[in-house]
């Protein structure tokens, strides 16, 4: 992770501890629990990441 994300996650975690940067692994396995099925992983500009799911 870039330095200027793990400083983004401090920021958002310090607002509210359930905020923050999520690893992918993790998002996969909420998106599965509601029946959703990863299709894309995008890398964006700054180090972003856009994934979209599909409804399975």
């Amino acid at each position: 992770t870039a330095p200027s994300n793990l400083a983004f996650d401090d920021s958002l975690r310090s607002r509210d501890p359930r905020w923050g940067l999520r690893a992918v692994e993790a998002m996969d396995a909420v998106a599965d629990q509601h029946g959703l099925a990863r299709e894309r992983l995008l890398e964006m500009p700054a180090n972003n990441l856009m994934l979209v799911w599909r409804r399975n």
